[in-house]
């Protein structure tokens, strides 16, 4: 991981790129902009909180947010929590590496899956909590 690259975006790509391959990244969570437009859009976005451990090593929680489809039915609810527990348990039990050396799991996963939660557009949505250092 470089000095620039930001935790949260190195675990957002390696699920989506792993496992999630039809959600569509998102950087900020704003209903207005791309990928929140598109009605038909299922997302995944991340935040992190961070603070330093010591002189070298800080600690980061990494908040992954799964999105539904805008104006979702029963039907989306579900396949967006099935989505957001198959990326929990990748978490946890896979050999969880992102493609930074420099980046630790630690306890991977610190508060499983919990929502449902919806949006203004009727999204439903799913979050679980990582805590990384580097």
């Amino acid at each position: 991981m470089t000095a620039t690259t930001r935790a949260m975006d190195v675990i957002r790509d390696v699920i989506h790129d792993n496992l999630l391959t039809t959600y569509k990244p998102s950087v900020f969570f704003d209903e207005a902009q791309q990928p929140f437009t598109d009605p038909d859009a299922k997302i995944i976005f991340t935040k992190q909180e961070g603070r330093p451990v010591d002189a070298f090593i800080r600690q980061f929680d990494v908040e992954v947010t799964l999105f539904s489809v805008a104006n979702a039915t029963p039907a989306d609810n579900s396949s967006t929590f099935d989505d957001a527990l198959a990326a929990c348990e990748y978490v946890m039990n896979t050999n969880f590496r992102p493609v930074a050396d420099d980046l630790t799991i630690s306890s991977p996963v610190i508060s499983h899956v919990s929502g449902p939660l919806r949006t203004l557009t009727n999204r439903y949505f799913y979050r679980f909590t990582i805590r990384v250092f580097t």
